[in-house]
């Protein structure tokens, strides 16, 4: 089986399948809450439906300081909402070498990391492209005001939230 949304594609490889067999086509995302699926349903022009759970709304955050934002979103999440850390992800258009997010740094009272799988209490950081394929119950996606991207990345990133979706971007960046 070959799993394959065109919509997705944020490589510009040109796509060939070793077979000429018809594709099945998928119309229902199950992946996401239908709140989330919400926020992305303009990119499915084609009638795929949000079928998963209702699901929270995507919290969408214009801060002057996007490390503090991050580090009360943490706290709302983790310490007053019960998300284990390990179901967290921060994504990122950018390498850690460009990003504002670096390994060890703090934010509020978690300790940020770029290795996976995180240690202890430790937020697990990555680039959206090599989140591509993965998901988490929480995606925190930051600085895509910090990138000139596409519609496709803006896509990829969100669709990895499976219950829950926070956006930050920062005023001041």
């Amino acid at each position: 089986y070959i799993f394959y949304d065109e919509r997705q594609a944020i490589y510009n490889d040109e796509m060939s399948f070793p077979f000429d067999t018809p594709p099945y086509v998928l119309n229902e995302n199950l992946r996401n809450t239908r709140a989330i699926h919400q926020h992305i349903a303009h990119f499915y022009e084609d009638g795929v439906v949000g079928a998963g759970p209702e699901g929270r709304p995507p919290v969408i955050i214009q801060a002057d300081d996007p490390a503090a934002a991050l580090g009360e979103q943490l706290h709302r999440l983790i310490s007053e909402g019960g998300v284990n850390v390990s179901d967290i992800v921060v994504l990122t258009p950018l390498s850690e070498a460009r990003s504002r997010w670096k390994t060890g740094q703090r934010v509020g009272r978690y300790t940020l990391t770029w290795q996976d799988p995180p240690a202890d209490r430790q937020v697990l950081v990555s680039t959206i492209h090599s989140f591509k394929g993965l998901e988490r119950p929480v995606v925190i996606l930051t600085e895509m005001d910090r990138y000139d991207t596409n519609h496709q990345l803006h896509l990829v990133a969100c669709s990895r939230a499976r219950h829950e979706l926070v956006m930050i971007s920062g005023l001041g960046t």
